[in-house]
């Protein structure tokens, strides 16, 4: 069984990495928001605007900008569902330990 400060330590590294993406979506997202048209100025698009730009460098920069925070929640869940679900070594012991004793 998981001990409670095993689960209030991953739950507060769970709820770090929501706030740390969840400002990396802001702060990213603002930083999108002012380069996109630099880059349409700059014809990066291909003169066919963002609404249908499905292939060029801005649509990929702007999936993995969104992806990185997203990674970063997934860990926070993934390493809050291991710390809880995991078995201690110790807790096989105790229980060869007790059966033992009973003799």
């Amino acid at each position: 069984m998981t001990g409670f400060w095993t689960v209030g330590r991953a739950a507060v590294f769970m709820v770090i990495c929501f706030a740390v993406s969840l400002m990396l979506v802001f702060t990213t997202g603002a930083l999108l928001d002012r380069m996109i048209p630099l880059f349409i100025d700059a014809g990066m698009d291909a003169g066919e605007g963002t609404a249908w730009d499905t292939t060029g460098p801005m649509t990929i920069m702007v999936n993995v900008v969104y992806m990185i925070p997203t990674v970063l929640s997934i860990i926070g869940i993934v390493v809050f569902f291991l710390s809880v679900t995991r078995r201690n070594r110790y807790e096989d012991e105790e229980y060869e330990y007790n059966s033992i004793s009973r003799y």
